[in-house]
């Protein structure tokens, strides 16, 4: 009987220490993961990443981001995917306290360190390491904590670019159905061409009936001919969104000359762009200039071949085909 009662009380023992272990360790859990502040995303003024000895800094000046010191406009869509990581970081793991850094990305030639301020007070200080195998987490470091955690989400990759892959790339944005009249020159030779509605005509309307549809626009040279409408909505459209390959910042507009195409289109205000011959046959881009950059840049080849098939429909139209049938024999 005492036998007995000694091994009850023995097993009780144990769960009894199971259960403490178990308690403690999850007690421990949530005390070892950091509650960061909050931080309001568009409070949010300045960003510095340091990487491989590189520093980009990014500054929100008149609510647009630039990047310093050169005051490059930089892509709002990227730094809009950064700055919503560092409002919004959230820890969600430890994974280790040994301080063993370079298995994760995190040891000072692989880091990326992380700062932002709100104003002049430096409201976030982290370090970004490489991807969990998940591809759900990324490995961080906070700023004052040697342990490594897992952060939510998977943006080392937002984080991971040069001050010129941050730069907005964007030379030439307008709406395609502002743009009124164009300006096409090529060879030497200037096309001017426009958009022509006709007068509606009297309809008159019956009981039960439809009014007939009102006249479709028309793109037309000077001397009254239809150009291919396909081409010209082509060639508006991709000169409406047209983004560079790169900048070329070692040379000013003004040092380029005879272009190849200049295309003028016109609407609210000009928009105008210049594509040039390339300075080495082997050259994967064509220099290139226009209105809205005070810098020039390159176009890529395929963007280039693009506009100059559209130019050729505009300007060289195929003769119409004639029908079958209607042939003299």
């Amino acid at each position: 009987m005492k036998l007995k009662k000694e091994m009850l009380i023995l097993v009780a023992v144990m769960v009894a220490a199971v259960a403490y272990i178990g308690l403690r360790k999850t007690d421990r859990t949530h005390f070892d993961l950091p509650q960061l502040t909050p931080v309001t995303a568009n409070k949010i003024s300045k960003l510095e990443m340091i990487h491989a000895g590189q520093t980009v800094v990014l500054e929100k000046q008149d609510e647009k981001w630039r990047i310093m010191p050169q005051q490059w406009p930089a892509d709002a869509d990227k730094v809009r995917g950064m700055i919503d990581i560092v409002a919004e970081l959230k820890i969600t793991a430890l994974v280790s306290e040994a301080k063993s850094y370079a298995r994760y990305d995190l040891d000072k030639a692989n880091r990326i360190a992380v700062k932002a301020w709100q104003g002049k007070k430096q409201v976030r200080s982290f370090d970004v390491g490489k991807s969990a195998s998940t591809y759900q987490h990324t490995h961080v470091r906070l700023d004052g904590d040697p342990n490594v955690y897992h952060a939510r989400e998977d943006f080392r990759s937002r984080f991971d670019r040069s001050a010129g892959q941050l730069r907005d790339r964007s030379v030439l944005s307008f709406k395609a159905d502002e743009i009124q009249r164009a300006e096409l020159t090529v060879a030497g030779k200037t096309t001017r061409l426009a958009l022509h509605t006709a007068a509606p005509g009297k309809v008159e309307e019956k009981a039960g009936e439809k009014a007939a549809a009102a006249p479709e626009a028309q793109w037309r040279l000077a001397d009254g001919h239809a150009v291919d409408p396909e081409s010209i909505k082509g060639l508006i459209s991709a000169l409406g969104r047209l983004s560079c390959d790169m900048f070329i910042d070692d040379e000013k507009k003004t040092a380029f000359s005879d272009p190849l195409y200049t295309m003028v289109l016109g609407g609210k205000a000009e928009y105008r762009l210049q594509i040039f011959e390339k300075a080495e046959k082997d050259a994967t881009g064509y220099p290139a200039v226009s209105s809205a950059s005070p810098y020039p840049f390159t176009l890529s080849g395929y963007q280039v071949d693009s506009i100059k098939e559209n130019l050729d429909k505009i300007l060289n139209p195929s003769p119409p085909e004639k029908k079958a049938g209607l042939t003299k024999p």
